[in-house]
Parts: structure tokens; sequence; C-alpha cells
């Protein structure tokens, strides 16, 4: 078992956090999932995690967002070289829990914009 699986960009002097379990299964870049660990048994394409280091290093390292946007229950955002990710509104967006095969929906009462913040540190405590 790993940590909770938060997403985090740094920015000049903070981190921009994604506190999600498991977040990159969560977000798409470009349309393509950031992971997902099951797409081969599944059928569906491999995430960006299955590119090598240095084209994943090279999806943010140097850029810059232009626009990011948190509402209640969905995250756009785009990249000073067009790139864009997005949690959709929607769960059929993403894959299904493989434990138990939910939805990987928000609960009545989430609110993504508790979850996405700024931190002076990659340390947080849950």
């Amino acid at each position: 078992m790993g940590g909770p699986g938060f997403l985090g960009f740094q920015l000049a002097t903070e981190w921009l956090i994604v506190a999600i379990s498991g977040a990159d299964m969560w977000i798409r870049l470009d349309g393509r999932l950031l992971d997902d660990t099951f797409s081969e048994k599944h059928g569906r394409p491999s995430g960006w995690s299955a590119e090598p280091l240095q084209v994943r290093r090279s999806l943010f390292i140097g850029r810059h967002f232009v626009t990011f946007e948190v509402n209640r229950r969905s995250l756009n955002a785009v990249l000073d070289n067009g790139r864009w990710l997005a949690l959709a509104e929607d769960p059929a967006d993403r894959p299904l829990f493989e434990g138990n095969g939910k939805p990987r929906a928000l609960k009545a009462k989430d609110d993504l914009r508790k979850v996405v913040f700024l931190a002076p540190t990659t340390e947080i405590w849950v």
C-alpha cells in the first residue's frame, strides 16, 4: 500500500494539491487518464503513467497553467502549451473501482473546491 495517491503540481513556491485518493485515475490529460492500472484487463487505452519517464516529465515540467477552474463537481485546467486537464462531472468518464466495481463518483455532499488547494510543502498529514 502506498500513500493516499494525491496529485500535486509544483508551482513557484507552493504546491497545487488535488487531495482525492488515487487522483490520477480520476483526472485526464488531453482526454487520457493520468493512470489506468487495469486498462489492459478492461481493453482501455493505457494511462499516461505507461509512458517512459522522460515523456511523463515533459508533460508538466516547465509548463504553466493559464486557466485553472475548480467547480463543485468538476475540474478543468489548460496549460500554456494547450494541453488540458479535466476531472469530468460524469463518473462514467472514470474507470470503476477495481475492488468493488462501483463508480468513482463524488458523494452528494462532496465538493472539489474543498480538496483542491495550495500547500507550502508536499508533506500533508491525513
